[in-house]
């Protein structure tokens, strides 16, 4: 079971208290349920945060301390993050996650959902998905154009939105067989929390996203431009940065770089061995020198565009079924 943070009632004069702003009573009240759902010590064999105590990763745990994990500091660390302060875990959440992800900019109900996104997808990932949810641009960061969106929709149309890209983001990774149902739970308890914030009487009619394509009605087969239907937004979890679209492997300029690569520089060595050859009169007419050019330009742009398109990558590949009619 996950600790939990006791919270009190605000009143008039707690304007003036900096620990109990309304601002601090809604992050404690975030932070709750966070650890609600995260729990307490585990060392899962299929987590790649290994240790991990209150959604505390020992890793993180060690960079808030200022030191490294190495051979002969691990079991004491360990053992103090199984010791962590409840004050220690709140000051870790609110500088690595609420103050990071902009929660406290946010309208009440949003930010609970988005503090909770940004600790289990990453600050950068989070920003994204809630960017989707609000149809404007996918750049990871919460500034004037997000803030403006999140404050003008419809709470109750973008907390349903970004339920379900949390949804589908969760179903794309690898270790959703073991460990999705708690998940998506997760998503659940989230969203009823968020809607359970939403002020009374609030509008759930505004279910329209304005994109730079126009505005697009947003139900449940939403799909913002460049999604690609029936492929779920895919990502990594507490990546910080994780991207929030999945691609279809045929549009990666790191793949056709890799491609181009490999043809121009290992193809024409290792060519002759699996029966590959050029036939003796194109060599006589177009040259060697001819040849090595070609393949040092291939080579080159082949290169220059694994460099650009891993640079410029914004989700990992996914498969996408092809039907070939003859």
């Amino acid at each position: 079971t996950g600790a939990s943070v006791t919270t009190r009632p605000v009143s008039p004069d707690d304007e003036a208290d900096p620990d109990h702003s309304p601002e601090q009573g809604l992050f404690a009240r975030a932070l709750t349920h966070v650890l609600e759902m995260e729990g307490g010590y585990s060392d899962d064999p299929y987590d790649p945060g290994g240790p991990t105590n209150k959604g505390i990763t020992l890793a993180d745990f060690a960079k808030w301390r200022g030191v490294t994990v190495e051979a002969t500091s691990r079991s004491r660390l360990i053992g103090e993050l199984q010791r962590i302060p409840d004050d220690t875990v709140a000051d870790i959440y609110r500088a690595r996650y609420w103050q990071a992800a902009s929660c406290a900019l946010l309208p009440n109900a949003l930010a609970v959902m988005h503090f909770d996104a940004a600790v289990n997808h990453g600050v950068g990932g989070a920003a994204r998905l809630l960017q989707a949810a609000l149809g404007v641009t996918r750049d990871g960061g919460i500034g004037p154009e997000t803030l403006s969106a999140a404050r003008a929709q419809s709470a109750l149309a973008i907390i349903e939105r970004y339920a379900e890209l949390r949804r589908s983001r969760y179903r794309a990774l690898p270790h959703f067989w073991r460990f999705g149902r708690g998940w998506l739970r997760r998503v659940d308890a989230t969203r009823n929390l968020a809607l359970g914030l939403v002020p009374a009487g609030a509008s759930s009619k505004h279910t329209t996203v304005t994109t730079t394509k126009g505005t697009t009605a947003m139900g449940s087969d939403f799909k913002l431009p460049g999604e690609i239907p029936g492929q779920p937004m895919a990502g990594d979890l507490g990546s910080g940065g994780g991207a929030s679209d999945a691609k279809w492997w045929p549009q990666s300029k790191t793949v056709w770089g890799a491609l181009i690569t490999a043809v121009s520089t290992v193809l024409p060595i290792i060519g002759p061995l699996i029966g590959i050859n050029l036939p003796a009169d194109v060599i006589v007419n177009v040259g060697n020198q001819a040849i090595l050019v070609a393949q040092a330009i291939g080579g080159l742009v082949g290169t220059l565009m694994t460099l650009y398109g891993r640079a410029t990558a914004e989700g990992p590949l996914v498969r996408q079924d092809v039907k070939v009619r003859v």
